[in-house]
Order: C-alpha cells, then sequence, then structure tokens
C-alpha cells in the first residue's frame, strides 16, 4: 500500500492556488536529482508549493518572497508570532463594520504606519472576506451584505486557525521576505547559482493578472521576468496561464501545457504552462518534451491535476 504524501493547505483562499501542483513538483524534483536543495518561491502568494514540500522532507530550507505588504505581515508574523497572531483571530469580529475599520491597512504607505502584526490580521481578514480571496476586492455578499452568502462564509475560525497552526510547525525550515521577484533573484543569483537550490516562480496571470493583484504585472514586467531566467544559471520553474505572448517569451525552453482542473459551483478549467530551463519536465501520460513556439497557445496532450473547491470561488 503506497503511503499518503503530506500536504499542507495554506490559511489563505488564492487566486490560482498551486495546491494541486505539488505532487507533479515531488516528480519535478526527483527526475532533476534537486531534492534536499533550498526552495525558493519569490511570487508567493498561499505560499502552498513550499509549506508541503517542506512537511515532506523534500526540501531543506524555503526561501518565499512578497510583494504585497499585507501578504507578507501575515507570512513574516505566522512565523514570528504564530500564537499571538491566532489569538487575534479568535478575538476578531468578522463583519462589514471590521471591514470598513480595516480600510486603513489596504492604503499605499500602510506598512510604514502600523504595526506588521495589524496588517498581517488585517491581510488574512481581507483574503478569506473579499470575493475570490483577492485583496483589493470588494466583501463577499457587498456592501449591502444581501447576498446569499455573507461576509464571513469564508472564515470558518476553527479551520482558519488549524491551517495557521499546521503552516506554523514547518515555517522554522521558512524565511519570509518583502520584496520584488526580478531584485530578488538578480541579488542572490550567485548564491542560487552554486547547486544548492531551486527557484519556483508563479508569477502573476497575464490576462487577469490585474483584477486579481494588487500588484499585478505589465507587458514589461513579463518581459523583465523572462528576460532574467532565460539567461539565469539556477535551475528554475515557472507555471503561467497559456497565452501567446508568454509562450513567446519563453520559446526556447522546456515548455508543457497543463490542466488545473477545479471543482466549483460550475466546472472550471485552467489551461497553464510549466516551463522550465531543466531537460526534465515529467508530466503523467506524456512521453515526450517539445520545445515552446510562437503560435497562438500551446495545444495537446495535457495532464489534468484535480484539486476539490468549495461552492463559491474560493
Amino acid at each position: 500500500m503506497s503511503e499518503k504524501k503530506q500536504s499542507i493547505i495554506s490559511p489563505l483562499r488564492y487566486p490560482g492556488s498551486k495546491q494541486a501542483l505539488v505532487d507533479y513538483v515531488e516528480s519535478f524534483l526527483r527526475a532533476n536529482n534537486f531534492v534536499d536543495r533550498e526552495w525558493v518561491e519569490p511570487c508567493a502568494g498561499g505560499a502552498s508549493v513550499a509549506l508541503s514540500l517542506l512537511a515532506r522532507n523534500l526540501v531543506t530550507h524555503a526561501t518565499i518572497v512578497e510583494k504585497d505588504p499585507l501578504i507578507y505581515a501575515f507570512w513574516k508574523c505566522l512565523k514570528t508570532d504564530g500564537a499571538v497572531l491566532c489569538q487575534m483571530v479568535r478575538e476578531l469580529e468578522v463583519s462589514l463594520k471590521t471591514w470598513k475599520k480595516f480600510q486603513k491597512y489596504r492604503e499605499k504607505e500602510a506598512i510604514k504606519k502600523y504595526p506588521l502584526i495589524e496588517l498581517a490580521l488585517a491581510g488574512l481578514f481581507f483574503n478569506r472576506t473579499n470575493y475570490s480571496g483577492i485583496i483589493g476586492a470588494k466583501p463577499i455578499g457587498g456592501m449591502s451584505q444581501s447576498s446569499d452568502y455573507s461576509i464571513d462564509c469564508r472564515f470558518t475560525k476553527a479551520t482558519v486557525i488549524d491551517r495557521m497552526v499546521e503552516a506554523h510547525s514547518v515555517m522554522n525550515k521558512m524565511t519570509v521576505i518583502r520584496g520584488d521577484v526580478v531584485a530578488y533573484l538578480r541579488r542572490t543569483e550567485p548564491r542560487l547559482g552554486q547547486g544548492t537550490s531551486v527557484v519556483y516562480v508563479d508569477p502573476p496571470y497575464y490576462l487577469q493578472g490585474k483584477r486579481l493583484y494588487r500588484h499585478h504585472f505589465v507587458d514589461r514586467d513579463h518581459v523583465r521576468l523572462a528576460e532574467f531566467l532565460n539567461a539565469a544559471n539556477f535551475p528554475w520553474l515557472v507555471s503561467y496561464d497559456n497565452v501567446p505572448f508568454v509562450v513567446n517569451l519563453f520559446k526556447n525552453q522546456t515548455v508543457r501545457p497543463i490542466w488545473l482542473q477545479y471543482t466549483v459551483r460550475e466546472a472550471r478549467r485552467a489551461d497553464e504552462l510549466l516551463i522550465t530551463n531543466q531537460d526534465h519536465l515529467p508530466l503523467p501520460a506524456l512521453n515526450e518534451r517539445p520545445k515552446a513556439t510562437a503560435r497562438p497557445a500551446l495545444k495537446g496532450t495535457v495532464s489534468r491535476l484535480r484539486t476539490r473547491r468549495t461552492r463559491t470561488a474560493a
């Protein structure tokens, strides 16, 4: 009987969560002899992959980097002040009144004005109470709270705290940094190129990034990231939405289309790309590794990775 593999579910609801990729990433690490290296995730978001790899003891350490100050604050404080943050969640009133009160934490200079632990709580609050977990969005149920779903419908405290405790349990082997993905990679490239690290980048979606993220990419940011990675001397894996612009940026790398299929009120499928500068990109049911070309988008055989989602968009 095969042993059930451990995965940690992130406390954060995140658009495009990569929880479904964890088993695949494990096979990627094993195929390329990257087990027992440092895992570097410079677009942290929900950090699902980093947490699960640590739980499975597949990597020696994880470094996550996040640009959004509220998401950074959450991960930083969960690591350093996890018990305090959990207690703050227990005492938190999940209501529209709190949502309005917390607006000050979404201000541009909030990280300079308020304690990090307050920003951490606000980041979790907005993530769990806003539509699709989008920090800059409106609350579930709207400002009138007249829909079938109220602001607290995705904030079951017991579940959220359990996930926080489980994540905290592996964060002694995690470093949390606030910064820009390319700036961080450029600054640490000499160390990353020493053969003891592997980098996973899950940048903001090309098509939907502006709607989903406060710190989204414009075209020049996608180009800047691709140009840096294409010339990098360290091993990397990237996940992206499957669009012609992205395909062309990485046309000289190993690329695979893959479906991330979710079960929601109405099933939806995300057609995405996995890209690497390594030769081995193992995927179930795929026997060859085609190079990307600048055609409308990559099509063909794909592997379907399924994950369960709740009834409404997570």
